[in-house]
């Protein structure tokens, strides 16, 4: 079955038909000229979700699961990170330097981040 998905597949998305083989190139153009080219891609992304299913046996609760567990590392690598603020001196005699100073404030990692935009004036 999955021999047959990927012989569909590449018959629509590469370019050289010789991957997809016979098979793959008669059903491809079979399939366009019944539902057209979104019902090609719907089929090909409801086999995908079949595969993963019964194959690779990936539920609902699995995959939600893995999400948050995934968010939750991310949100503790965040967390744990500091971002220290540093003034970097970039004087310049030719040109006038406002400074414009924008705090932000994220009250869920709990931390301050200063940025320090300089626009410069050129004199004519």
């Amino acid at each position: 079955m999955s021999a047959i998905w990927i012989s569909i597949f590449c018959g629509y998305f590469v370019s050289n038909k010789i991957y997809s083989g016979i098979l793959g190139f008669e059903l491809n153009n079979l399939i366009i000229n019944l539902s057209g080219d979104v019902g090609l891609i719907l089929l090909l992304i409801f086999g995908f979700i079949i595969f993963l299913i019964i194959v690779l046996k990936i539920t609902p609760q699995k995959a939600i699961l893995f999400s948050k567990n995934t968010c939750s590392k991310i949100y503790s690598l965040f967390a744990s990170k500091n971002i220290n603020s540093t003034n970097i001196d970039t004087s310049n005699d030719d040109n006038e330097l406002d400074e414009n100073k924008f705090i932000f404030k994220i009250n869920t990692v709990n931390m301050i981040i200063l940025l320090n935009l300089k626009v410069s004036k050129n004199h004519s």
